[in-house]
């Protein structure tokens, strides 16, 4: 199998996939300097592998699948890459980039649910409104225990909020996949 090794690296990867791209320092020479990458988030740094790849300024930089199946999905990780001057010694940070981490659809169990917790959230209300239209109470008390319940306009409101969320969320992912705006385009003239 043959892979296009890409040239700048990802904005979101599969936990379990090996990760690699071909990394450019421009003034960082191999040999003299060096180049160190890691994934960084709340449970701790994943180091890359990093080698020199053909030419003195650029860095094949790799993350094992074996480090990257580690990774829990839906957590908030960023990608940071440090060179240093091999002469001066000097350290700079040449990239410092948000990753998101996706769960492996092939390691999920029976009853995966792959709605985002806004999706979720947002089912679970129109469900809760469904439910709620045939009871007429809001509250009500029992042996000196008492339970209220949302009010039918708050639960709308809610609704529209997570539908407001929802739609960002799949906007974005067009974006992530190239497929472009799904709304209306308004231009002024003037």
């Amino acid at each position: 199998m043959t892979v296009t090794t890409p040239t700048s690296p990802p904005a979101s990867i599969v936990a379990g996939d090996t990760v690699k791209w071909i990394h450019s320092e421009g003034d960082f020479v191999a040999g003299t300097d060096s180049v160190e990458a890691a994934i960084v988030g709340q449970s701790g740094k994943l180091d890359a592998t990093v080698a020199q790849y053909q030419s003195g300024d650029t860095w094949l930089i790799t993350f094992a699948a074996a480090d990257t199946k580690e990774l829990p999905p839906a957590v908030d990780y960023t990608l940071v890459v440090r060179a240093t001057d091999g002469v001066t010694s000097e350290v700079y940070t040449t990239l410092t980039q948000a990753l998101c981490v996706t769960a492996n659809l092939a390691d999920q169990d029976k009853g995966f649910d792959n709605r985002s917790q806004n999706q979720r959230t947002l089912d679970a209300i129109c469900a809760v409104i469904e439910g709620r239209a045939s009871k007429d109470q809001e509250s009500y008390t029992i042996a000196n225990r008492s339970l209220s319940r949302t009010s039918i306009p708050d639960l709308i409101e809610l609704r529209r909020e997570y539908e407001r969320l929802v739609a960002k969320e799949k906007r974005a992912a067009r974006a992530q996949q190239g497929k472009g705006h799904r709304g209306r385009i308004l231009t002024r003239f003037n």
